[in-house]
């Protein structure tokens, strides 16, 4: 059985051991690993005959995706149904309730939908630069100054 040290470079080690330890919590026995060498060689240079670094970034990335795209899409859903949903309210009454006379229910839309749209893409691309919750904890404090500012 080849040992981990024999890698022929560092990166290659890395892998191994990353491999190494995700298999072995998960409590996969059944393999031994890094695996023997049929013609007794040592390991150098095997580690693209077993799996490349390519096949394990796509597990990788595959087991993210199950894990982070399923509440994406939930919260996406959310997203949507509350943006939509001021069309519910207009079905329930809403103009009467607001006194709303010809196109204010238009115009109320409008005046909410082309910001929301002209800010989605920036605000996503702030949010690469910026951390998250940096970019999300600046959005809600101005959004509490706009808020105080309706508020007066």
């Amino acid at each position: 059985m080849c040992e981990v040290g024999n890698a022929a470079d560092p990166e290659e080690e890395q892998s191994y051991k990353f491999l190494q330890n995700s298999m072995s919590a998960r409590g996969a026995k059944s393999k031994s690993f890094p695996p023997e060498s049929d013609s007794g060689q040592s390991c150098a240079g095997f580690s693209h005959a077993w799996l490349t670094d390519k096949d394990i970034e796509r597990k990788l990335v595959w087991k993210i995706d199950i894990h982070v795209l399923p509440w994406l899409f939930l919260v996406y859903l959310c997203a949507f149904v509350d943006r939509v949903n001021i069309g519910n309210a207009k079905n329930e009454g809403l103009e009467d309730d607001l006194d709303m006379t010809g196109n204010d229910y238009n115009i109320a839309l409008v005046v909410f939908f082309i910001p929301f749209i002209l800010c989605e893409l920036p605000s996503n691309l702030i949010m690469r630069k910026l951390t998250p919750s940096t970019w999300l904890s600046v959005i809600v404090f101005f959004w509490g100054y706009v808020n105080i500012g309706i508020g007066l």
